[in-house]
């Protein structure tokens, strides 16, 4: 045996491994090939590649799950404290590429509790966008966000495949984007939207509220995003009042 009780062959299957993760042959978020076939590629036995296995999850590399094999650890992106960025600008700049799938667009009446928090007339129109929001091909974040038609000009017609919604308000919509309230909560991923992000019902997800302004302070939309918790961070500059004693 080697240093530390591992065999040359569990040592092998180690290195090998974590070449490939690596060279980037298996994506951040992605599953690795079932336990059979990965050791049939290693020359070794599923023992000895679960020695191997448990090293990489140990430093950080893998994920292991009950029920659905090894995932390589996803890649962890958050908005900067104090700082509101879109999806895009939040990817572009950590060096990952963004994407979008647009699973739905409808136009429908604005309903009361949105008209309300929104400010707008309990008749207005608004446009309902859902997405799954990509890093890297690996599904990150469902995104349901609900705008004020008359406030967002064009994105009832628009293609957004792939588009940034700030940069589309900015460019079409003459709408530059202030501030936003946001809170974020726990929660467990569900079996509606665990197999749209790629992960188990048990999983634990983050689902972030969000209400954002443009610079006038006019409420131009709200969002519900709901991240896999292996994948997104929340941060935040917490500022201590100095006392007036």
């Amino acid at each position: 045996m080697s240093s530390g009780g591992r065999s040359p062959a569990t040592t092998s299957a180690y290195t090998e491994l974590l070449a490939r993760l690596t060279a980037g042959m298996f994506k951040p978020g992605s599953r690795l090939p079932g336990e059979r076939a990965l050791a049939e590629s290693l020359g070794v036995s599923r023992a000895t590649l679960r020695i191997g296995l448990n090293r990489l999850a140990e430093e950080d590399w893998l994920v292991p799950s009950s029920k659905r094999g090894w995932y390589v650890r996803a890649n962890v992106v958050g908005e900067p404290p104090n700082t509101l960025q879109s999806f895009t600008e939040m990817a572009l700049e950590r060096g990952m590429t963004p994407r979008s799938h647009v699973l739905e667009k409808t136009l429908r009446p604005i309903t009361f509790d949105e008209a309300k928090s929104l400010q707008t007339a309990p008749d207005a129109q608004a446009v309902e966008l859902v997405r799954v929001r990509y890093l890297d091909d690996v599904p990150i974040c469902y995104d349901r966000t609900v705008l004020v038609l008359a406030r967002a000009r064009g994105i009832d017609t628009a293609d957004m495949e792939d588009r940034s919604l700030y940069e589309f308000l900015s460019t079409v919509s003459g709408v530059e984007i202030g501030r936003s309230l946001y809170s974020v909560r726990s929660d467990l991923m569900g079996s509606t939207l665990a197999p749209v992000l790629n992960v188990e019902a048990t999983d634990p997800a983050l689902i972030a509220e969000e209400l954002t302004f443009d610079r006038a302070g006019v409420p131009i939309l709200r969002a519900t995003l709901t991240y896999r918790a292996d994948s997104y961070r929340f941060q935040a500059d917490l500022l201590r009042p100095i006392s007036a004693s």
